[in-house]
């Protein structure tokens, strides 16, 4: 095990207001550096099992982003929570 990772990779997961998103349409990857990705993950309302592990093997199929096949390698970081804020008129209100 590593002191440094060698890859970080930052995992945002976001729903979206379509029904099933295709897997050629649901990640947005962008490159920050040597071995720095931010990955972007679309899911539709409707789909609820979300398997962090499979969206990497994704980015890796699609964008080449450097993940090892054990997923024993890998340390996930997702945000615990989005907090949306939606102002229409003069009412706001928070969503998680």
């Amino acid at each position: 095990m590593h002191s440094i990772p060698q890859v970080i990779i930052f995992l945002k997961i976001e729903h979206t207001k379509r029904a099933i998103i295709k897997n050629n349409q649901r990640l947005a990857v962008k490159v920050y550096g040597d071995n720095i990705y931010h990955v972007t993950a679309l899911y539709g309302y409707s789909e609820y099992l979300i398997k962090p592990f499979e969206i990497l093997l994704l980015a890796r199929a699609q964008h080449n982003v450097p993940i090892p096949d054990n997923e024993f390698q890998v340390t996930i970081f997702v945000p615990n929570e989005t907090i949306k804020i939606l102002t229409i008129g003069w009412r706001s209100w928070i969503r998680r």
